[in-house]
């Protein structure tokens, strides 16, 4: 029986960085929003284990996204990692002191998309094993 595919969801308002990321993430069961605002509402009954969020969204941004993914106790597990090309110390400091669990720079590899995902998930199971 194969495992379970981890599930992952994506928000971003560009569709071919969401494609860009289900096509590199092909092992993962990925879901994908276009906005803060499609994400909370997916959140409401999806439990991804870790959210790739772009900060720079009209509407909502990544950063309220992640106040408001926050506030949910039901989320509380999931790991967040912003997945942008904002690159300021000023927005890399609110994101983590938002409870973002990593920051990474678009553009992105194939390659280090996948390893930074896996180095992410490792940190699930290990707090899970832990329990």
């Amino acid at each position: 029986m194969r495992p379970a595919r981890p599930p992952i969801l994506a928000i971003d308002d560009d569709p071919f960085v969401l494609e860009m990321i289900q096509l590199h993430l092909w092992d993962y069961d990925v879901r994908t929003a276009r906005s803060g605002d499609e994400a909370l509402a997916i959140l409401s009954y999806a439990r991804p284990v870790l959210i790739l969020l772009d900060v720079n969204m009209p509407g909502m941004d990544g950063i309220e996204t992640l106040i408001q993914i926050r506030k949910r106790s039901q989320l509380a597990g999931a790991l967040v990692l912003m997945l942008t090309a904002k690159a300021d110390r000023a927005t890399i400091s609110k994101a983590l002191a938002e409870g973002s669990d990593g920051y990474m720079l678009k553009p992105f590899t194939s390659g280090n998309l996948t390893v930074r995902v896996r180095q992410m998930l490792r940190k699930t199971e290990r707090n899970i094993i832990e329990l």
